[in-house]
């Protein structure tokens, strides 16, 4: 022990590793291989430790973890990929799209898109996951594959929903590094696996449990191309809803490449792009076409990119219907922006899929139009209301002067009922003047000239309104 501590103080990555695998705790395995990771040369403890902070859930994230993330992305751990980019991303590190550039370069070499950059070999060192069997080249399935299933709803109306990831990294030439989970409704799962087969079809093997699965040992399901389409057989893996037939569930995780290609202008966004059109994505092949359109990348060709919003649209991707011309199919299809459009131009039904400032807007449209159409009866009524004041104050002074008493207080009786009446008609148009006018500009003197000669009633020595 004395031995391997000196040997890991001088930054040796595989006494860093044995002396990590005989730490009792997580948190002490994950703390030895961060300064493993730091301090050394060697990607091994990097990648060993982004996995164990994955699996065992840590709660340690800092600076440190950033940098250790990034390095086990950058040499294959492609499952440290993405959280990295995300964390990067809020602190606006500009270093979070060199992750997501990883990612998208897995799936750009699984696609066959472009040239790729070769994949960084691993260092000296124990692997972190077992390296698969000497098979034909899997490099068409690196990269992260996902699937959610949908099965109902539970007594108290929550969805059933779990989700499963494979993601697939390369450690050198001919070793691969799959991990397995699955997480969600009563479900929190780690394996690794093994990898056999070729570019066209691919068997997850278990290799051991890491986390909560109970699978009994052998290929837990199989992925296949089939005319174009990657479908899946599943094995010993017992899923909550989707036993059967072979189907196409698990699909691409083309996230990255999304955020690069709407990141980058030049041939790293557009192979981005074209990597996740061709994974799949709808958004890809709508951020392609952009790019075709505008000639980003060096390729420009406006046909193959309306095609490409064809596909994109009838996928229901809105912004390129949108794009197409068709606003209606693009505001179903989640559009925002053509849901705006349509409802300034009063498509009433539209305004649930507009922004909030354009569902201010139309909300304020209503009201000033229903103000403009309240405005005259209002006027209308305070005319009124004024005149018969007028009458009774009048009518209250006659009495007065003739000693009448009861025809003195018979009017007072008849001005406070009008009253409540006509101090709430007031109200309701100092309101709709405020509405219209925001109280400024010419309209706004106007309206209240006029609510003055018309709706004042400011008694006099004759009783009449002044």
């Amino acid at each position: 022990m004395p031995g391997l501590i000196i040997d890991c103080n001088q930054h040796k990555a595989a006494s860093c590793i044995a002396l990590a695998q005989r730490a009792k705790k997580n948190p002490t395995k994950y703390k030895i291989l961060k300064f493993g990771c730091l301090f050394g040369a060697d990607d091994e403890p990097c990648r060993l430790a982004a996995d164990l902070f994955l699996r065992a859930k840590l709660e340690l994230w800092g600076d440190d973890t950033d940098n250790v993330f990034l390095r086990a992305c950058k040499s294959g751990l492609l499952a440290a990929c993405s959280p990295v980019a995300e964390r990067l991303n809020e602190l606006h590190d500009a270093r979070a799209i060199e992750a997501w550039g990883v990612a998208c370069e897995a799936v750009t070499r699984g696609a066959g898109i472009g040239p790729a950059a070769a994949p960084s070999s691993a260092s000296s060192g124990a692997p972190h996951t077992p390296a698969s069997p000497a098979v034909a080249s899997l490099d068409a399935w690196l990269g992260d594959w996902r699937f959610s299933e949908v099965c109902g709803r539970t007594a108290g109306g929550t969805g059933i929903v779990v989700e499963y990831l494979l993601a697939v990294g390369k450690d050198g030439p001919g070793q691969y590094s799959p991990r397995f989970s699955e997480s969600g409704y009563q479900a929190s799962s780690v394996a690794s696996a093994t990898l056999r087969g070729d570019g066209n079809r691919l068997e997850v093997v278990l290799d051991r449990t890491l986390e909560g699965l109970d699978v009994p040992p052998g290929v837990m399901f199989t992925l296949e191309h089939d005319n174009g389409l990657v479908v899946t057989d599943w094995g010993s893996l017992v899923t909550n809803c989707s036993k059967g037939p072979k189907t196409v569930r698990f699909t691409r995780n083309v996230d990255a490449c999304l955020q690069v290609a709407l990141r980058d202008s030049g041939q790293a966004g557009f192979r981005a792009a074209a990597a996740a059109c061709e994974g799949g994505d709808p958004r890809g092949c709508g951020l392609l076409a952009d790019k075709l359109d505008a000639g980003t990348g060096g390729v420009k060709d406006g046909p193959r990119a309306h095609k490409l919003r064809e596909q994109a649209c009838d996928s229901r991707w809105g912004p390129a219907c949108t794009k197409l011309g068709l606003e209606q199919k693009g505001c179903e299809a989640g559009d925002t922006s053509a849901c705006d459009a349509l409802c300034r131009r009063g498509n009433v039904a539209a305004c649930d899929g507009a922004s909030e400032d354009v569902k201010q807007e139309r909300a304020t449209a209503v009201a000033r139009a229903q103000a403009e159409q309240r405005l005259p009866g209002l006027f209308a009524k305070c005319t009124a209301n004024r005149a018969i004041i007028e009458h009774w104050r009048m009518a209250g002074l006659a009495a007065e002067r003739a000693g009448d008493e009861a025809g003195a207080q018979r009017a007072t009786d008849e001005i406070d009922k009008v009253g409540p009446a006509w101090s709430e008609t007031l109200s309701k148009i100092r309101e709709a003047i405020t509405l219209l006018t925001g109280d400024q500009g010419p309209r706004f003197t106007q309206l209240v000239s006029r609510f003055h000669a018309e709706c004042d009633c400011k008694p006099t020595y004759s009783g009449r309104c002044r």
